[in-house]
């Protein structure tokens, strides 16, 4: 594994974030770190820099089992897919109603609520596989170690601008005008995301997006 195939799988990450792969899950983060934002109150509305740190290691974490199908962790998580899609939609549920409520859901324990809720968004993430990705689920087969340590860089690349957007956006939010209407409108974005997970329909998503552009620029 050398520095260039690092940096590779790196770039090949961030670039997936323009594909039908993710791109579909950014309006459902917008909405999640909008509504955030808006029911902390003002000393809480600054938001602590490991909190979308978090969030990507959950997504990460599910990006990874999802593609690792060969190893007995990736076995099992596919086993019980199913169940734990239901579990990511009652969290983003859960999310939806605190944000259409005006209450912090994070509570005390903010770090695994972040985790949670970004393994959560991972359910999201669609697999439309290019190149890059299919060359790492072909070494994750043969080479489970390398295979996982490659597949953990694509996925920071592709977790980036989540990270990104969860440090910037929040300063910016509470400038906006008509806060309660875009609060309500990012709980009820929440609510979409959540009954798409559940009923696994994020994919007619991304097909509907695959049929109808050229995403060779961007899906490596």
């Amino acid at each position: 594994m050398t520095a260039i195939g690092v940096a590779e799988m790196f770039a090949a990450g961030l670039l997936s974030v323009l594909t039908p792969c993710v791109l579909p899950m950014l309006p459902f983060y917008l909405c999640l770190v909008t509504g955030r934002a808006l029911t902390h109150g003002p000393a809480r509305r600054q938001i602590d820099p490991t909190v979308p740190l978090a969030f990507a290691a959950g997504l990460i974490a599910v990006f990874v089992l999802s593609c690792m199908g060969g190893s007995s962790a990736g076995r099992v998580f596919i086993a019980w897919l199913p169940v734990l899609r239901l579990i990511a939609a009652g969290l983003i549920l859960m999310a939806a109603m605190g944000v259409l409520g005006s209450r912090d859901m994070s509570g005390p324990a903010s770090l695994p609520w972040a985790a949670a809720l970004g393994a959560s968004f991972g359910f999201g993430w669609i697999p439309c596989i290019g190149p890059s990705l299919a060359g790492l689920i072909g070494i994750a087969s043969r080479a489970p170690a390398s295979g996982l340590a490659l597949l953990l860089v694509y996925g920071a690349g592709m977790a980036l601008p989540f990270v990104v957007i969860g440090w910037g956006l929040p300063a910016v939010i509470p400038k906006l005008p008509r806060l309660r209407a875009l609060r309500i409108a990012a709980g009820f974005g929440l609510l979409i995301f959540a009954l798409l997970i559940a009923t696994d329909n994020m994919n007619r998503i991304g097909q509907w997006m695959l049929e109808r552009g050229d995403w060779s620029a961007t899906l490596r």
